[in-house]
């Protein structure tokens, strides 16, 4: 399924629309963001990392996530990010590969 949609991060409204642009549904708000990140999700490709990459990402991570508050929703995304490229640079360095998909 294609979805059709227009979008203005600046005000933060969404719009549905058929495929030939008639508007369907108007959001706004916190949750026409989440859908937008929603929609844009399912549309990335996994990137190929090499250790450096990795290693660089996580370093970035490790600085933000000692430089906000913990139980924040941020913070937690922000931790498991980390969390995941950690795990992913341990695979790396065990399978002998040069780069991994992230």
């Amino acid at each position: 399924m294609t979805a059709n949609y227009i979008y203005n991060p600046e005000k933060r409204h969404l719009i549905l629309t058929t495929p030939s642009g008639k508007p369907v549904l108007s959001i706004a708000g916190a949750i026409a963001q989440r859908m937008y990140d929603r929609i844009n999700q399912q549309k990335r490709q996994p990137m190929e990392m090499n250790a450096d990459q990795l290693e660089r990402k996580i370093a970035k991570l490790n600085e933000w996530l000692l430089a906000n508050p913990e139980g924040t929703h941020d913070y937690r995304l922000n931790k498991q990010s980390r969390d995941y490229h950690v795990n992913k640079l341990m695979d790396l360095e065990n399978s002998g590969l040069r780069k991994i998909k992230v």
